[in-house]
């Protein structure tokens, strides 16, 4: 368990997320009017860019619009390689000294090499803040209150961010109820003690769960460099900027955007096998065996799984997909595909 958590023993954490699993309700009682949970995201970590030039940075490094982030909301943005394969996904949003990002957390490492390749003579520096902050994940309207109650404000674009204290309240898309709150660590014990005595817990399985349901990806060490940022829907996810200038892979997704058509794209799908599937396996057609497509990510729900899925499109249309020989239904996602709206 990461050292900020040292406070919440690994017994005590799956005692009180064992209270509730919402991957044994139905989508609809797990978005109900009362309902909210709280979860310690342990695998998201943090990097730190503090320096004077630390958002003309990273805006030309990510896919989206840095500089144009102001303290009151946050940016969803792809980190890519030349190629425009996507090496991680991030949230990015300012803090007193800086700008924080929020990633999968065995990709930190990785990525703060990375980035620090390309500082050069640039006013700045990138460090692995994951102990120094941690992220608390809420879900639920039954969150609204416990919130107001701590920080006073919730902010209500998606995306938005208020801070109070020291600690930052991020709105996350694309559904409504969803928020993470980036604490200090020393501040952390105490935050999450208060949230709990009115909020269950829930594990980070049935978190992900949440961010399946709301469309949102995550890149992990198992699929990194295999997609392109419009295949994980970050045109609707408003996780690409098509104004802001060169980036590391910006030309092969402009390419895409303007002159292509997309030939592959995220799905949400279900799926009835006892095993819960695992990023990077392959979804097949029913007959015939040929690849559709790739998992992203995938958490168990009502006795099966849901996950997310970049497939190409005309085969995804036929419905007829498998996943290690057991049928896949296709399942909604809460955004449109409208990419003269969300290609800004």
């Amino acid at each position: 368990m990461p050292t900020q958590w040292n406070f919440l023993s690994q017994s005590a954490y799956e005692a009180q997320a064992g209270q509730t699993d919402i991957r044994c309700a139905p989508t609809e009682s797990v978005r109900g009017e009362h309902a909210g949970r709280i979860c310690a995201l342990l695998d998201w970590g943090v990097i730190g860019a503090r320096g004077a030039d630390a958002a003309a940075f990273l805006h030309s490094q990510l896919s989206n619009d840095i500089k144009a982030m102001d303290a009151a909301s946050s940016r969803l943005a792809a980190y890519c390689n030349p190629k425009g394969r996507a090496l991680a996904l991030l949230r990015a949003l300012r803090a007193d000294d800086g700008l924080l990002l929020l990633a999968h957390r065995p990709l930190i490492d990785s990525l703060i090499r990375r980035l620090r390749l390309f500082v050069l003579r640039s006013k700045v520096t990138l460090d692995d803040a994951s102990e120094a902050i941690g992220v608390i994940g809420l879900h639920g309207a039954g969150v609204a209150q416990p919130l107001r109650e701590i920080m006073g404000v919730i902010p209500e674009p998606l995306g938005g961010v208020h801070s109070a204290g020291g600690v930052q309240l991020i709105r996350l898309g694309c559904t409504p109820d969803r928020f993470a709150l980036a604490v200090p660590a020393g501040e952390l014990a105490a935050l999450w003690s208060r949230l709990t005595q009115t909020l269950p817990v829930v594990d980070m399985e049935a978190w992900q769960l949440t961010e399946i349901r709301a469309g949102m990806p995550t890149i992990t060490p198992a699929t990194q460099e295999a997609f392109v940022p419009q295949m994980l829907n970050l045109e609707p996810l408003q996780g690409i900027s098509y104004q802001k200038g060169c980036y590391p892979g910006q030309e092969v997704i402009a390419r895409m955007h303007y002159l292509g058509k997309i030939k592959r794209r995220m799905y949400r799908l279900r799926t009835q096998g006892e095993a819960t599937p695992s990023a990077g396996e392959a979804v097949r057609t029913g007959e015939g065996g040929q690849e559709a497509g790739t998992v992203v990510c995938a958490a168990a729900a009502d006795g099966g799984a849901e996950l997310l899925a970049v497939l190409r499109t005309e085969l995804a249309d036929q419905g007829d997909l498998v996943l290690n020989g057991t049928p896949l239904q296709l399942l909604d996602l809460p955004y449109a595909f409208d990419t003269e709206s969300s290609s800004s």
